[in-house]
């Protein structure tokens, strides 16, 4: 079993449709949803975000909601296609499944181990074993939003814990527009660049 922890801002019809659709391709276990809105869904717990928005602060409280072995860990805007259990067959702790209509997933149908950002390592979709996660001291929320991944790259390596790409476990990855329909857009993203430069340097060590 796999649970399935989803950050969301259901701010309009299109992305409550959005968020919904996510939901229903994902059919291995409990689903949460951490909504920045009122909105709520169908067959999954919905928990209010906590305020400010830190999006790792939401992914770690949708992790105590979750009771399976592994937890996957995925933005609102990701379609998961059959098959997709089978990354918790492999032996790892954290790993990322291929997006088949991303480019630079194109050529990779095995397994590619590593820690680069949007490659082996994509902050869309995470898959993780629960007590991992715990034993790590949960997602680290340093930053709010950009970086996160590379935050959390920064720890695996720095505890020897290895990522992997699976090639054959695909789940589809649509960028959606909630990220720039926020006010506080320029601190999410750019502002969180700067921040992030600091504190990885205690993960370098």
């Amino acid at each position: 079993m796999i649970d399935l922890v989803v950050v969301s801002k259901g701010s309009s019809p299109t992305f409550i449709k959005m968020t919904q659709q996510c939901l229903d391709s994902f059919r291995w276990g409990k689903k949460v949803v951490l909504e920045e809105t009122t909105a709520t869904y169908h067959d999954a717990t919905t928990i209010k975000q906590p305020i400010p928005f830190n999006y790792n602060h939401c992914l770690n409280e949708g992790l105590k909601h979750c009771e399976a072995e592994w937890v996957c860990f995925s933005n609102n805007d990701v379609e998961f296609l059959d098959g997709f259990e089978k990354i918790i067959s492999y032996p790892y702790e954290s790993m990322s499944p291929k997006n088949p209509i991303w480019g630079r997933h194109k050529d990779i149908d095995g397994v590619q181990e590593g820690y680069n950002v949007g490659l082996e390592l994509c902050g869309w979709c995470i898959v993780a074993k629960k007590e991992m996660i715990e034993r790590i001291g949960g997602f680290p929320e340093d930053v709010s939003f950009w970086c996160s991944d590379n935050l959390y790259g920064d720890v695996l390596i720095h505890l020897g814990i290895i990522h992997a790409l699976i090639g054959d476990c695909h789940a589809i990855h649509n960028p959606s527009r909630t990220l720039f329909s926020s006010p506080n857009l320029g601190n999410l993203t750019h502002g969180q660049a700067v921040i992030y430069n600091e504190v990885k340097k205690k993960w370098k060590s």
